[in-house]
């Protein structure tokens, strides 16, 4: 903020690393379970490190359609520098512009998920084709 109240987006000169996109490590783990013919599959998957940038985000805040610019206008505005508030309309079409605030859309890409997961159920021959041989054997096939 100026000392006028304005709101403004300035650049540095030289650009800020807010760091890698890389994860330091991805990880994942199978098993699968049988019980009689029952068969339970699971894995898990894991991306540990690295950062992500949210365009997505930006642009809602921008526009106004997001959840977080809907809370800033029920309360008034944003809360900045320890007590100033800011019309949540203007804060949010300063941050969210093209060059606006990338660090406040850069968030942790580490995550753990449930990547697969399966059932089955493994039928004998017997159950398959043991009625289709005894038909034809009685002829009734």
């Amino acid at each position: 903020m100026d000392p006028d109240g304005n709101l403004t987006a300035e650049r540095a000169e030289e650009p800020i690393k807010l760091g890698t996109v890389f994860p330091k490590a991805n990880m994942s783990w199978r098993n699968d379970f049988s019980w009689k013919n029952f068969n339970v599959g699971v894995m898990f998957s894991a991306r540990l490190g690295g950062i992500v940038y949210s365009a997505t985000q930006a642009v809602m805040d921008r526009y106004g359609v997001s959840e977080a610019s809907a809370a800033a206008r029920d309360n008034g505005g944003v809360m900045i520098n320890g007590g100033d508030l800011v019309n949540a309309q203007t804060w949010y079409e300063t941050v969210g512009q093209s060059a606006g605030i990338a660090q406040y859309y850069t968030y942790s890409a580490t995550n753990v998920r449930l990547q697969e997961a399966s059932i089955g159920y493994t039928f004998t021959k017997k159950q398959l084709w043991g009625d289709l041989r005894c038909n034809r054997l009685a002829g009734r096939a």
